[in-house]
C-alpha cells in the first residue's frame, strides 16, 4: 500500500473444510500450538463413515442442598467427549442395559450400585467390552471432612484380581491449593492433591507416553492380587513418586499441619500404584450366577429385573477380549479440577481415543503441552537454598550492579576531573 492510500479488508480467522456432504468449521483460528490438533480431529469427523460410540453412565449426585435438580459435576468432560464421539448416555440402574452399539463405557463415581447394576457391568466386560472406571476412594463432606467412600464397582473388578484401598496418599510431588481463612486466601502445595510427573506414566502406554502431568486430589491407591485369574492381564500406568505415604481414616485435611510429622508417622511409605489396566479374558465376578431378585424390588419392574438377570443368557467367563482402567481417583474429572488442571482433560481424551481405536489424535494432542516439572525431585537443603536465593539472591544481585555502576561513573568522574585539572595547569 502506498504511503497516501488507505485500503479496508475483511480478515476471517476461521476455517471451514467441507468434503462430500458434510462440513465441519473452526470458528477461530488462534492457537498455533493447537491448529494441527483441530485440524486433524475434523478431516476425522469428515471422512470417518460413522463417530465410535461411547458411553456415559453418571452416578454422581450433588451434596448440595440448594441444588434440587441434583446437577451433575461432570459437565465439562462431557462436553468435551461429545466434540469427539457419539455420545450415549447410560441410565444403567434405571434400565440395567449397555446398548450394544456402545464400543466403551466411562463410568463416573460408580457409588452405591446395585447388584443388578453390578451385574450388567459384569456381563458387558465379559462380552469384549470396555470399560473406564475412575473408582472414588475418599469422600469429602461440606465442612472438609473426609471418609472413606461408599462401597461401589470395587467389589467387582476386586474378583478380577484388583482392589481399591480407601486410605489417603500424599505425596511431596503435589499441586498448589487455595484455601480460605477469613479474609485472606492462602495457596500453598498441598500433598493430598497428588501430582504425577511424566517418570510416573507408563511410557510404553501409548495414551500415556507423552502426558507431563495429572493431578489426583484426595485419592486412595490400587492393589494387585499376587495371583490373577487366569486370562486376565495387568499392566501398571500411573504410580506416584517413591517419596509418597498414605494415612488411614480418620482423615486429616489440614493444609497447615505438619506434613513431615505425618510421613515419618506412616506405616506406609514408597511408590503407590493409582492406575492399572486389566485386560484379556475376565471370570465372570458373579460365579454362581445372576444375582437373586431383591425383595424390596417394586412390582412393576419385576419383569425388567428377571428379564436382564435370565440366568440362560449368563456368561460365566469372556466371549471376547475386553479391557478395564480403573484410576483409584473419580474426582479428578469433576468440572471444578478440570477448570484448574486442563492436563487432567487430555488423560481422559487420550484413553478414550485408545478404547475406541482412534489413536491418531493421542500425540498431536500431548504435543502442545509445555509443563517441564523436574525430573528428579530437590532435596529439602536445595529447596531451601533455591528459596534463600530467590529471597535474597535476586535483591542482591540488584544491589551489586547498583554499587558497580556508582563506582565506574566515580572512575569516571576523577577521570574527567584530572583531565581538566591537568588542562588548566
Amino acid at each position: 500500500i502506498s504511503q497516501d492510500e488507505l485500503e479496508v479488508k475483511k480478515i476471517y480467522l476461521g476455517l471451514v473444510m467441507t468434503y462430500k456432504d458434510k462440513s465441519e468449521t473452526i470458528p477461530v483460528a488462534q492457537d498455533p500450538a493447537t491448529l494441527e490438533y483441530d485440524l486433524t480431529s475434523r478431516l476425522i469427523k469428515l471422512t470417518r463413515k460413522r463417530a465410535p460410540v461411547l458411553g456415559i453412565a453418571d452416578f454422581s449426585r450433588s451434596f448440595d442442598l440448594s441444588d434440587p435438580q441434583n446437577k451433575s459435576r461432570f459437565t465439562l468432560i462431557k462436553q468435551a467427549l461429545q466434540d469427539r464421539f457419539e455420545v450415549k448416555t447410560i441410565e444403567l440402574e434405571g434400565t440395567l442395559e449397555i446398548p450394544e452399539d456402545v464400543e466403551a463405557l466411562l463410568l463416573l463415581q460408580p457409588m452405591g450400585l446395585s447388584e443388578e447394576a453390578k451385574y450388567v457391568l459384569d456381563q458387558y466386560l465379559l462380552g469384549g467390552g470396555n470399560v473406564f472406571a475412575p473408582a472414588e476412594s475418599i469422600m469429602i463432606g461440606q465442612q472438609m471432612q473426609a471418609f472413606p467412600a461408599l462401597p461401589g464397582y470395587e467389589s467387582v473388578f476386586k474378583e478380577y484380581g484388583l482392589e481399591l484401598k480407601k486410605t489417603m496418599v500424599l505425596d511431596t510431588s503435589c499441586a498448589m491449593a487455595s484455601f480460605s481463612t477469613g479474609m485472606m486466601v492462602l495457596q500453598m502445595q498441598y500433598p493430598l492433591w497428588v501430582r504425577i510427573k511424566p517418570a510416573g506414566f507408563n511410557s510404553e502406554f501409548a495414551p500415556l507416553s507423552e502426558l507431563e502431568n495429572l493431578i489426583l486430589p484426595w485419592s486412595g491407591y490400587l492393589s494387585l492380587a499376587k495371583e490373577l485369574p487366569q486370562g486376565v492381564n495387568a499392566t501398571q500406568l500411573v504410580t506416584s513418586t517413591k517419596d509418597a505415604w498414605a494415612v488411614g481414616s480418620p482423615f486429616d485435611l489440614n493444609p497447615q499441619q505438619d506434613w513431615r510429622a505425618s510421613r515419618a508417622n506412616s506405616s506406609k511409605q514408597g511408590t503407590f500404584a493409582m492406575a492399572y489396566l486389566l485386560s484379556g479374558t475376565f471370570p465372570s465376578a458373579f460365579a454362581d450366577g445372576p444375582p437373586k431378585l431383591a425383595e424390596d424390588v417394586p412390582e412393576e419392574r419385576k419383569d425388567l429385573v428377571l428379564e436382564k438377570l435370565n440366568p440362560t443368557k449368563h456368561l460365566s467367563a469372556s466371549s471376547a477380549p475386553g479391557n478395564l482402567l480403573v484410576v483409584s481417583n473419580g474426582r479428578f474429572l469433576e468440572d471444578n479440577y478440570l477448570k484448574q488442571f486442563t492436563d487432567n482433560l487430555l488423560f481422559i481424551e487420550n484413553i478414550a481415543d485408545w478404547m475406541l481405536e482412534n489413536e491418531a489424535l493421542i500425540g498431536i494432542r500431548s504435543r502442545s503441552m509445555t509443563e517441564r516439572p523436574f525430573k528428579n525431585e530437590p532435596s529439602e537443603p536445595v529447596k531451601n537454598l533455591i528459596k534463600l536465593g530467590l529471597t535474597v539472591g535476586m535483591p542482591l544481585i540488584v544491589v551489586l550492579l547498583g554499587l558497580l555502576r556508582w563506582v565506574l561513573r566515580l572512575k569516571r568522574r576523577q577521570a574527567l576531573k584530572q583531565r581538566y585539572t591537568t588542562g588548566e595547569g
